[in-house]
């Protein structure tokens, strides 16, 4: 492409010309194809289109953006918009336009079946330029052969594994999943795939029963006779917490005795306590 051709559309991008452009405008959407609301945009907008990847479900969020935030560094390091090579477009960021209502249709980029540079660009020219070689995780989308990342292969995950079981019997528990890197797996320099490689969601079960527990012991009573030999006793309750009607009830006795001596004394003057 001729220098003066390249760089004069560089600028049409990035000053966005079109100032009063309509865009289609909806939020949280399956298929940008059934979008059918519009807005105008103001001065130094154009139209995007955002991918939400969350697990499995995607959506998608259409609408105006800032001609600065039509850009990879501003939305994604690692990628250039619209030029990712799973689905020319990296998740999580905006592939701008700067033509009416053309918003819909901006995600259905081929993606590359063979070691290709794009023949919009001269490859040469802009490595010498800019270095583009030097950014190979940019070069190998546009000009892979030229700087000789044919070989360079991206990370893509491999499908979830099914749930785990509740990781409890009862109450609130967590189910998890897992998914490896592998398909394929990063090489000669490729990224390493995005996000987590463990899910997890709260799973609820039974309620779980109530075990019942003692209380401390209480003090030690006072001798059960006034003279001669008697006994003392301490309890406790099985009240803490106390058992509900599937839980255990506490093991081992509420009370305890102890022997206790006192001055002999003759049948007149013993006194014995009630609370045996």
């Amino acid at each position: 492409m001729n220098k003066g051709v390249w760089f004069s559309l560089a600028a049409l991008y990035v000053t966005g010309v079109a100032e009063c452009l309509e865009c289609l405008s909806c939020l949280n959407i399956t298929d940008p194809n059934d979008c059918q609301a519009t807005t105008q945009c103001a001065s130094g907008q154009s139209c995007f289109l955002q991918t939400v990847h969350t697990d499995n479900d995607l959506r998608y969020n259409m609408g105006c953006q800032t001609n600065q935030q039509c850009k990879s560094s501003t939305v994604n390091p690692n990628g250039i918009i619209g030029r990712s090579i799973s689905t020319r477009q990296q998740y999580s960021c905006h592939e701008c336009c700067s033509t009416n209502n053309c918003n819909a249709h901006m995600c259905v980029h081929g993606k590359p079946s063979e070691c290709k540079d794009d023949e919009t660009i001269d490859c040469a020219r802009m490595s010498s330029i800019f270095n583009l070689c030097d950014d190979f995780h940019h070069a190998k989308l546009t000009c892979p052969k030229f700087c000789g990342l044919c070989q360079l292969v991206d990370g893509n995950w491999a499908e979830w594994s099914a749930w785990s079981t509740c990781s409890v019997t009862c109450d609130n528990g967590t189910n998890t999943r897992t998914r490896t890197c592998s398909n394929p797996s990063p090489s000669n320099g490729g990224l390493n795939c995005n996000g987590s490689s463990i899910g997890s969601k709260v799973c609820t079960m039974q309620l779980c029963p109530v075990h019942g527990n003692w209380t401390g012991w209480s003090a030690w009573s006072g001798c059960s006779v006034s003279c001669d030999v008697g006994l003392r006793k301490k309890w406790r309750t099985c009240t803490n917490p106390k058992p509900d009607p599937l839980g255990d009830y506490c093991e081992g006795d509420s009370n305890e005795y102890a022997v206790c001596l006192n001055d002999p004394c003759d049948a007149r003057s013993k006194h014995v306590s009630a609370f045996l």
